[in-house]
């Protein structure tokens, strides 16, 4: 045998060190392996038995972060633009909805009265809320001579009166969330 060949395990000699690092296997998805004086180029092989072959994990965590941030900001913007609101009443079909709030007794009633005389089809009654007590603002197929008895009914109403008003009985879930067409289409009343 010659003198500069390494000697194979079987004929009874110690690999060396160095050399023992340079025929290591080295899984070239991991960077960093259990051993910390090993920093040699890895080359690609298939992964051996007892080997994690998991794939590296992946970033939903920020994704997820991002995700739950945009939500809570939907929800936030839309909780805030109703902060201000006393009442909604939604129209359909010529029927008046209490939707979200709390409105008069007397002003729902007459504003039933108004609407079917007008034989509204849909469109929505807000009143929000000023530092004089309520501003009226409709929305939908309201034409303006509707629209203006409408606010003539509202300023019979005090403040007090309006935020006084009685909260709706046995509310309905679209009308605990406030959403419209969920309360329509939930909605146990029989009559207009």
């Amino acid at each position: 045998m010659r003198t500069g060949a390494p000697r194979s395990p079987e004929q009874g000699a110690e690999t060396p060190a160095w050399l023992a690092l340079l025929q290591r296997p080295v899984d070239p998805l991991r960077r960093r392996t259990s051993d910390p004086t090993f920093d040699l180029v890895s080359v690609s092989r298939p992964p051996l038995a007892e080997e994690d072959t998991r794939a590296p994990p992946r970033k939903r965590p920020r994704a997820m972060l991002f995700a739950t941030i945009a939500v809570l900001g939907v929800l936030g913007l839309w909780w805030f633009t109703r902060t201000g609101e006393l009442f909604c009443l939604s129209i359909r079909n010529g029927k008046l909805l209490l939707v979200r709030g709390r409105a008069p007794g007397g002003f729902t009633a007459e504003a039933r009265a108004v609407v079917a005389r007008a034989r509204v089809k849909s469109g929505t009654i807000r009143a929000l809320k000023t530092e004089r007590g309520g501003r009226l603002v409709v929305s939908g197929a309201i034409d303006e001579r509707t629209a203006q008895q409408l606010r003539n009914l509202f300023s019979l109403y005090p403040a007090s009166q309006l935020r006084k008003a009685p909260a709706i009985s046995r509310p309905t879930f679209g009308q605990l969330v406030g959403v419209a067409w969920l309360a329509w289409l939930l909605d146990r009343s029989t009559g207009a």
